[in-house]
């Protein structure tokens, strides 16, 4: 059970109660997992609570927060402090040299710490190769070391990486209401996701009413493209799964537009070849692909799936 704290502690991090209570009763108990995965949408100040949690587990006053005054607390704030290592990548990967070279790292006793603390951000820029070195020390951790993999995109994380991490989800709810102003903001953010979510399936819709397949990649993934490959590989599924629907005879669909369109003679082997590459390209975010090559293949064969 979580223990009740006077909730003015922590008193720099805006909102997340629940979270932070259960943080301090890690301290305190001195019950930390060796591994944690931080997950939730940009902006929420996961960092910021990862931070101070490496300030709690480390003040020199024990008291399952941090002081602010302290040796290690202003190290922390500085950024200075010897045990507290980010890996945070310049380019869209983190590499597996990078990776290896922090793991190693954390095989050593802290330097002045009682545990050290390693934050990688954003964990969905692992690739294959590096998740996979650090899915080995996760699996014999450091006694003295807690990994922290702050996410924006969990279900981008390989599933082995997931199940052996402790996850705390961090919720837009949980971190409290500021001002109206906020609300506002947040409403309107909703609004456009929305907006933004109807705009993609349209133009995946528009691919089997004659839509140009390279210039709907290149509009989406000519540069980075990568927050928008979840809800164009989504609506790619709705448009298979309406498919299949209308090929058994039934007319319950999630995109009415495509009664206008003829798949009598639309193969099912086609149809799981493009599931196979929807496949594909989720798995390809792990890895370094040409996402708008892989996009360009996939709409084309999407195109083809209506018949004249």
């Amino acid at each position: 059970m979580i223990m009740e704290y006077n909730r003015t502690m922590w008193k720099d991090i805006a909102g997340h109660a629940r979270i932070k209570d259960l943080l301090k009763d890690y301290c305190i108990t001195g019950r930390i997992p060796h591994a944690l995965l931080f997950a939730g949408t940009a902006g929420l100040g996961k960092t910021g609570v990862a931070h101070e949690f490496f300030k709690a587990m480390n003040c020199q006053e024990r008291t399952g927060d941090a002081c602010g005054r302290c040796t290690s607390c202003l190290k922390v704030v500085s950024l200075t402090h010897p045990d507290l290592v980010t890996v945070n990548p310049g380019a869209r990967w983190i590499k597996v040299d990078d990776v290896r070279e922090v793991l190693a790292e954390a095989c050593l006793r802290p330097y002045e710490a009682r545990m050290k603390c390693i934050i990688v951000e954003p964990a969905e820029s692992l690739n294959t190769e590096s998740a996979n070195a650090l899915l080995k020390t996760l699996e014999e951790p450091p006694s003295d070391t807690v990994i922290i993999l702050v996410s924006h995109r969990p279900k981008l994380l390989l599933p082995t990486i997931v199940s052996r991490c402790q996850r705390i989800r961090f919720n837009a709810e949980d971190r409290g209401r500021e001002s109206a102003g906020d609300d506002g903001d947040r409403e309107q953010g909703r609004d456009q996701d929305a907006s933004e979510s109807e705009v993609v399936r349209a133009e995946v819709v528009g691919l089997l009413r004659g839509g140009d397949p390279a210039l709907l990649a290149r509009k989406y993934f000519d540069q980075e493209g990568w927050d928008l490959l979840p809800v164009v590989l989504l609506n790619a599924e709705s448009v298979i799964r309406d498919i299949m629907v209308l090929r058994h005879g039934s007319d319950r669909l999630l995109n009415g537009e495509l009664r206008q369109s003829n798949f009598k003679q639309t193969g099912f082997g086609e149809i799981e070849e493009v599931l196979e590459l929807i496949s594909a390209m989720r798995r390809g975010a792990h890895e370094n692909i040409n996402l708008r090559v892989a996009a360009t293949e996939l709409f084309i064969r999407m195109g083809q799936l209506a018949k004249p």
